[in-house]
């Protein structure tokens, strides 16, 4: 339908309800034509922005969507339910085309007030994905806590990535994470060859050769990592 043909005689509110009623009815590409109507007709719907934006963003239009939400959200008049959803609709925009620096700012401004988990689980994807392993051990232990869970495996990989960012600079904090990794996953090899890695860096021969030593009685199968080093 073009908007031409709609009628005359049509309010805003007629296109933004018709518009919400084709949404149901997973009609979105029609809901998209209703409501940008709705908008041409009365810009202060702002509900009808909101949701023009997250389709805009559900069919892969994800700067037209920031567009519409960053903009949305500089409306003084938003009152304060409306406007923490608009911020929510504009960090999944961020997330959406990875502006991770974006998307951490306004997830961190947007978890003083909303405590849903699901920005957490963002915000530490966020952390993977840019490198950031000391906040990510931090929040994984937080999110886990959170859900009842544990999940040693997976926090034993952090430690491990926050290490290796430590040991060029400081191997002596390098091995305190790494040795959290081996708490947390005695299986996992690398701590060992790490924190040995560490000790020959500072010439300290035997202690090197005592963590090559615990990782073969550990993890016995691994033991091949330590041939190439010999």
């Amino acid at each position: 339908m073009k908007f031409g043909l709609f009628k005359p005689s049509v309010s805003a509110k007629d296109l933004y309800i018709k518009g919400l009623n084709l949404l149901l009815e997973n009609r979105s590409e029609e809901a998209i034509r209703y409501l940008t109507e709705c908008v041409r007709l009365d810009s202060e719907i702002a509900d009808a922005y909101l949701l023009l934006g997250n389709l805009f963003r559900e069919r892969g239009e994800w700067e037209r969507a920031e567009k519409v939400h960053a903009e949305l959200l500089l409306r003084p008049a938003l009152g304060p339910d409306l406007k923490n959803k608009v911020k929510l609709s504009l960090i999944r925009d961020y997330l959406a085309g990875k502006k991770h620096t974006k998307a951490e700012q306004l997830i961190l401004e947007a978890a003083e007030t909303n405590k849903q988990l699901w920005l957490k689980e963002e915000l530490l994807n966020i952390y993977e994905a840019t490198g950031n392993w000391e906040k990510a051990v931090e929040l994984k232990i937080d999110i886990d806590k959170e859900k009842g869970i544990d999940d040693p495996e997976k926090l034993a990989l952090y430690y491990l990535e926050y290490g290796r960012t430590l040991m060029a600079k400081n191997g002596r904090a390098a091995r305190i994470e790494f040795k959290e990794a081996i708490k947390k996953n005695a299986q996992l090899p690398w701590p060992y060859i790490f924190i040995a890695d560490t000790y020959f860096a500072e010439n300290r021969e035997d202690d090197a050769l005592e963590f090559w030593s615990k990782l073969m009685d550990t993890v016995p199968e691994k033991a091949h990592l330590l041939f190439e080093k010999m």
